[in-house]
């Protein structure tokens, strides 16, 4: 086998792995996103209804923009549980855009073939 064939067959190994682990943390975060909204809709009923009104079609839809914003916000609603599923689901997001931000590169980087590059 040539070397350039393995070292081909190497990256697309590393790449596929990498989607993998993307795919995995997306979809953690996706769950885990809702962790706190369940909790904020249980116990501040009031905070519910900002997060989640709208001006033409009234409350009970989500406004997943309102509720990113409130994650990264300051105001804890003086309730130290609400503080800490904001502090992780703030980590998980982070680390998400980070994997996302490293990860599109070399999945666009392990796509062309090798011997493209050479000319």
């Amino acid at each position: 086998m040539p070397r350039s064939y393995v070292i081909y067959c190497a990256l697309a190994w590393f790449g596929t792995i990498a989607t993998l682990v993307v795919l995995r943390l997306t979809a953690l975060r996706g769950i885990e996103r809702h962790r706190p909204t369940r909790y904020v809709k249980a116990r501040h009923p009031r905070k519910w209804h900002d997060l989640n009104y709208t001006p033409v079609l009234g409350s009970g839809t989500t406004s997943s923009f309102r509720v990113f914003g409130f994650i990264f916000s300051k105001d804890n609603l003086m309730d130290p549980v609400v503080a800490g599923l904001k502090a992780h689901l703030r980590r998980l997001t982070v680390l998400t855009i980070v994997v996302l931000v490293i990860w599109m590169p070399m999945a666009l980087f392990f796509t062309y073939p090798w011997d493209g590059l050479r000319a």
